[in-house]
């Protein structure tokens, strides 16, 4: 309950070079006594030019909504990645690391798309990831494929 989220943006030009920074927090009160209340937050940051950029994140969700009795480690995630346009073209690779309640996910994503025309731009994305389920043998890897076209009018 009372769930109170903020943010902070920045984009800007200097020169040849694009920035965008953000800065993100969430806070809530748990109607449980049983269970942590909400206190995370997110800053990233993209750096672009000459049609490169590169990207990353850092997020922290501490203990929430987790137990109060868990001991499982905080939970947080990190990300990084790559990117190139040129004209109607754009490649990206990113990199995903996260942690809930020591259960962890690692995700590598590769992508690509091409404007056909204004507002029609067909995409492929490959997905590969690996889960691991704390305190087991689970291990859940994988590889997801989309393709699709998004449509602007």
């Amino acid at each position: 309950t009372d769930i109170f989220e903020a943010g902070l943006n920045y984009t800007g030009d200097f020169n040849e070079v694009h920035l965008e920074a953000a800065l993100t927090g969430e806070w809530g009160d748990s109607d449980s006594a049983l269970i942590n209340d909400i206190s995370a937050w997110n800053a990233g940051v993209l750096v672009g030019y000459a049609g490169f950029s590169v990207a990353g994140s850092y997020g922290d969700w501490q203990d929430s909504t987790q137990l109060v009795t868990s001991t499982a480690d905080d939970s947080d995630y990190w990300t990084l990645g790559a990117g190139y346009e040129q004209g109607p073209f754009g490649i990206s690779v990113t990199y995903l690391d996260s942690s809930y309640s020591d259960n962890d996910l690692n995700l590598v994503s590769f992508g690509a798309d091409y404007q056909v025309a204004p507002g029609l731009v067909p995409y492929v994305e490959v997905n590969v990831f690996d889960a691991d389920e704390a305190g087991t043998t689970v291990d859940n890897d994988g590889t997801v494929v989309l393709a699709g076209a998004q449509l602007t009018f």
